[in-house]
């Protein structure tokens, strides 16, 4: 819930039928109700532990109050929203099979994300890399005989 504003304090004590949290000089002011969050908690714990999380969402966000749900990973994975946002994304991997994974944050209208390459395996781009880094073919193979990649 995000009554951080005055104005939104105001409200949220008038829905909340505790017109003496508004008028407590400790909670008057932004800089107060953060100097007395453990009191103001408290106290607003007890007026929420009297309905549901979703009753209380419903009447926060009709009284104009920013609020929702703490989910946990596995809710907000599995939420709308990240399905919608394709938050979830599967590939092939060539050892542990369908994998899911976390989806491309960025989304742009004309370009589709897509993963192109699994994770590499341990030491699975070795001889590539080597070689970009100028590193002779005979020198890779030496390396591989003395242990230094798999």
């Amino acid at each position: 819930m995000g009554a951080n504003s005055n104005r939104l304090w105001q409200t949220l004590c008038e829905i909340l039928e505790r017109s003496d949290l508004a008028a407590d000089e400790r909670f008057a002011t932004i800089v107060g109700r953060l100097a007395n969050r453990l009191i103001l908690i408290d106290e607003l714990e007890k007026i929420f532990a009297t309905r549901t999380a979703a009753e209380w969402i419903d009447i926060l966000l009709a009284a104009g109050i920013p609020a929702g749900p703490i989910l946990n990973y596995a809710e907000a994975l599995a939420s709308d929203h990240a399905k919608a946002r394709e938050a979830v994304m599967e590939f092939e991997h060539p050892v542990e099979g369908t994998v899911k994974s976390i989806g491309f944050p960025v989304k742009l209208s004309e370009t589709k994300q897509s993963v192109r390459r699994h994770p590499p395996l341990l030491g699975e781009h070795n001889d590539e890399i080597l070689a970009e880094l100028g590193i002779d073919e005979k020198t890779r193979e030496q390396l591989k005989r003395e242990g230094a990649a798999p």
